[in-house]
């Protein structure tokens, strides 16, 4: 039998629309039903999802040296979140990428043997989701920004579907990948829809993308474009919409309505 992987994506014209929130509401969902989701913060530029959620990150398998690695199977034990938070202050003051905590930075500019399954972060409440956050570090933010760059964004996508495919392999239970884009509909998050657009019309994968109709894998598009009543974000959304639905037949908007946090009320 097929197996049969859903691959959500949510996309917009400018940040701050609530993409983040409903791709991880949507994981939520999913899991409450009975899937295995796993949300990648592709957002390279804004803040991470382990800023604004509960995040405990994983607790890396040691090399044959000694050293926390990337490249072993994950070890199936996660730190606290006070420990987390403690290595995220860590790294952001030594100014410098690694693998404490692991990122979705690390992960797609690290070496090609890496297991993307032992990056995978947990919520606090054990909520059924895994997390790969990137990383607002100032220093994996500029490495970040020049892979955003339109000239080798589709490199960048090519291994976002290699992480992927790791996953298909190493997370068998796997139902559902959620992909959180970066803000603006050109470069990265553009070759994210061309790459939506193959798998949705069934045409040839590119060349050094991952063969997964060879291996009977079956990828369900599910793509989203989330916008605002903000006449600046809603008119240049919606032309994105008519340009894209062409070739993204499924592509669907979502008007976001809500313009401030929820807030809840006591009584005295």
């Amino acid at each position: 039998m097929k197996r049969v992987i859903r691959l959500h994506t949510f996309c917009s014209v400018k940040g701050g629309v609530g993409k983040s929130s409903l791709a991880v509401v949507l994981a939520k969902l999913v899991a409450s039903e009975g899937g295995v989701p796993v949300v990648i913060d592709a957002d390279f530029t804004g803040t991470s999802l382990a800023d604004g959620l509960p995040l405990c990150s994983p607790k890396l398998a040691l090399d044959e040296s000694g050293a926390p690695s990337l490249k072993v199977p994950p070890s199936g034990q996660y730190l606290n979140w006070s420990e987390t938070r403690s290595l995220r202050a860590d790294r952001a003051a030594s100014k410098r990428g690694n693998v404490q905590p692991p990122y979705l930075n690390d992960v797609l500019g690290y070496d090609p043997d890496v297991r993307a399954d032992a990056a995978l972060w947990r919520n606090e409440s054990n909520d059924g989701v895994r997390y790969l956050p990137s990383s607002a570090i100032l220093g994996d933010v500029r490495a970040s920004l020049r892979w955003l760059d339109s000239t080798r964004a589709f490199d960048w996508v090519c291994r976002l579907s290699w992480l992927i495919d790791g996953l298909l392999s190493n997370v068998p239970d796997l139902t559902d990948v959620v992909l959180d884009l970066p803000p603006g509909v050109w470069g990265f998050a553009h070759g994210v829809m061309v790459l939506v657009s193959a798998l949705e019309n069934d045409k040839p994968m590119p060349d050094a993308y991952p063969p997964w109709r060879e291996l009977e894998v079956g990828m369900r598009v599910n793509p989203f474009l989330v916008v605002t009543p903000d006449r600046n974000d809603l008119v240049p959304g919606l032309e994105y919409f008519v340009r894209t639905l062409r070739n993204v037949p499924s592509l669907r908007p979502l008007l976001n309505r809500a313009t401030s946090s929820p807030t809840t009320s006591k009584k005295h």
